[in-house]
């Protein structure tokens, strides 16, 4: 008795055609991955307050309940540079020693004011309104 073969017999001229298919989807798919995770940053301006990021002490105690950005001192964004690129300086205060370097995007995080100022000068909502 002879046992028939699953295996089909493929034709060796479409082979790379088959080949090119499976790696165009595949790349197709990666890239709409990235894309739903990617976003473009909108830059800074000059003259924007902004917090530098302050890399964690390795002091043996753990660094998670570290604080992510330097609180000492604010920063202002002196000149856009090129590739996400900004030259930052400290602000002017009294007792607080000048510095001026380059920080990329990731590094820096723009300072939002806790309160801001609206028309009517009321900063929350009336707690009881009710929105429709």
């Amino acid at each position: 008795m002879l046992l028939q073969s699953s295996v089909s017999i493929v034709n060796p001229g479409n082979v790379p055609n088959q080949i090119l298919e499976r790696v165009t989807a595949e790349q197709r798919k990666y890239n709409e991955r990235y894309d739903r995770k990617h976003y473009e940053h909108e830059g800074f301006r000059v003259g924007d307050i902004v917090y530098m990021r302050d890399p964690p002490k390795h002091t043996g105690e753990p660094v998670k309940t570290q604080r992510k950005y330097k609180e000492s001192y604010v920063v202002v964004v002196a000149e856009v540079l090129g590739n996400d690129s900004n030259r930052v300086r400290n602000i002017d205060a009294e007792g607080v020693r000048n510095f001026s370097t380059t920080a990329h995007v990731s590094q820096v995080k723009v300072y939002r004011n806790s309160v801001t100022d609206d028309d009517d000068g009321t900063d929350f909502k009336d707690a009881g309104a009710t929105e429709r």
